[in-house]
């Protein structure tokens, strides 16, 4: 007998936006390697965010002390170090 174990409290996808923005204020570039942040699976993150009207701007940096490892769509890693919360619509 195979069960299916489903969480207590059901995952809203608007609740993963307000999670992401503690980390990343809307708007606010921030540096997530100063917030302890070393890897980061931004490609799943901006599909699940692309719902809400989101999605993580990533950036390169010189400083190779600020660099986060972040997995693209095929699971390779790219390294960036600046963040940023933005809205669809901005880029548009």
């Amino acid at each position: 007998m195979v069960t299916e174990e489903r969480p207590a409290v059901l995952w809203e996808e608007r609740a993963l936006v307000e999670l992401v923005n503690t980390l990343l204020p809307l708007g606010q570039p921030v540096y997530l390697r100063d917030q302890g942040i070393t890897t980061l699976p931004l490609s799943g993150l901006n599909a699940l965010l692309k719902k809400q009207g989101f999605y993580i701007y990533a950036a390169k940096v010189r400083d190779a002390k600020r660099l986060v490892a972040c997995t693209d769509k095929a699971s390779r890693i790219e390294r960036f170090g600046l963040f940023e919360l933005r809205t669809i619509s901005q880029d548009t």
